[in-house]
C-alpha cells in the first residue's frame, strides 16, 4: 500500500484519470500504478483523429475545403484498430462515413469567436489537488457568451423533455413539434431532462470551468458538446450548484483511490475485449497476453 501511496502523491490528476478508476479500479492501477503501456482501440484513434482535424482547422492550418480530403487522405493511416463486429452493419465502414459526412457538410466556426483551443490548463482542486484539463475549444458565441465546446465521437444524449408543471414526459422530438409547451390543460413549459449519462460527461466540462474562470475573469455560460460523427451540438446552461457538485464527486474519487487497498476489476465484456487500453495486460481479459 505505501508504494501506492507514494505513486499518487505526485499525481497530477486530470478527468480521465479519474473515470478510468470509476470504470475499473484495476485498469487504473495497472496504467497509472504499474505504468503498463496503453493500448489504443478504434474508438480512441477514430476520436483522437477527428479531433486532430478540427483543432487543425480551428488553428487555421486547414480551410474548411481542405477537411474532406485530408479526412480521406490520412484516415486509414490513423484509425488501424478494427471496431467491434456487428451482425446489422459493418462498423469500420459506418464509422468512416459517418465522419466522411461531417467534414462534406462542415460550415466551420464563423459565428464562434475562438478564445482557446486545445488549452492545456492547470488549477488546484480544493486547494489541495493538482488538477490538469485541456479543452477543446474556448470561445464566445455571436451573443457575447463565454462558451467551452468538447468534441465528442459518441452519439448524442437520449434526450427527452418533462413538463415543469405536471411532470408529463416527452421525447425531444415530440417535444420540439409541440414548441416545447405540454398538451395537458397546464400547458406548462416543456424543459430538457437532465440524465445521469449527461451528468457524467458534464462533470469533465464543469470541473473545466475552474481555470477557465481564473483566465478569463468569468464561468462560462454554456457548456456544450459537439458529438461531431452523430447528433450535432448539444449545450447546457452553466449552473454552480452543478459546479459544486462535480468538484465533491472529483475529491471524493481521488479520497477513494488513495484508500483504495484491492483495487479490484469491474469486469465489462464488451469493454474488457475492445476499449480498455490495459485489456492485454489484465488477467481479467480474454485479450491477455499471459506476461
Amino acid at each position: 500500500m505505501l508504494a501506492v501511496e507514494l505513486a499518487i502523491e505526485d499525481f497530477t490528476w486530470s478527468f480521465s484519470r479519474l473515470s478510468s478508476y470509476a470504470q475499473c479500479p484495476q485498469g487504473f492501477h495497472l496504467q497509472y500504478i504499474d505504468c503498463k503501456p496503453d493500448i489504443e482501440n478504434a474508438f480512441s484513434q477514430y476520436g483522437s483523429y477527428n479531433h486532430q482535424l478540427l483543432e487543425d482547422y480551428a488553428n487555421g492550418k486547414l480551410e474548411v475545403y481542405e477537411l474532406l480530403d485530408e479526412y480521406r487522405k490520412g484516415y486509414y493511416d490513423s484509425v488501424t484498430e478494427r471496431f467491434p463486429p456487428n451482425q446489422y452493419v459493418d462498423q469500420d465502414e459506418k464509422y468512416f462515413n459517418q465522419g466522411h459526412e461531417y467534414f462534406e457538410n462542415f460550415e466551420g466556426f464563423d459565428d464562434l469567436e475562438i478564445l482557446g483551443i486545445e488549452e492545456k490548463l492547470r488549477f488546484m482542486l480544493g486547494d489541495k489537488y493538482k488538477f490538469v484539463g485541456i479543452i477543446d475549444l474556448v470561445v464566445r458565441d455571436s451573443e457575447g457568451n463565454l462558451c467551452i465546446i468538447d468534441h465528442k465521437s459518441k452519439t448524442i444524449f437520449k434526450r427527452k423533455c418533462v413538463c415543469e408543471l405536471c411532470e408529463k414526459n416527452y421525447s425531444l422530438e415530440a417535444a420540439t413539434k409541440r414548441d416545447f409547451t405540454c398538451i395537458k390543460k397546464c400547458k406548462g413549459r416543456l424543459n430538457e431532462i437532465i440524465t445521469e449519462e449527461m451528468r457524467d460527461f458534464l462533470r469533465q466540462l464543469y470541473l473545466y470551468s475552474i481555470p477557465v474562470y481564473e483566465k478569463y475573469g468569468e464561468y462560462p455560460k454554456k457548456l456544450i458538446f459537439n458529438f461531431f460523427r452523430e447528433g450535432g451540438f448539444w449545450a447546457t446552461d452553466f449552473n454552480i450548484k452543478t459546479l459544486e457538485e462535480a468538484k465533491a464527486w472529483a475529491v471524493d474519487t481521488i479520497e477513494s483511490i488513495r484508500n483504495d487497498e484491492k483495487f479490484a476489476p469491474n469486469v465489462d465484456g464488451f469493454f474488457c475485449k475492445w476499449i480498455c487500453g490495459q485489456r492485454r495486460n489484465c488477467r481479467d481479459s480474454d485479450q491477455y497476453l499471459g506476461v
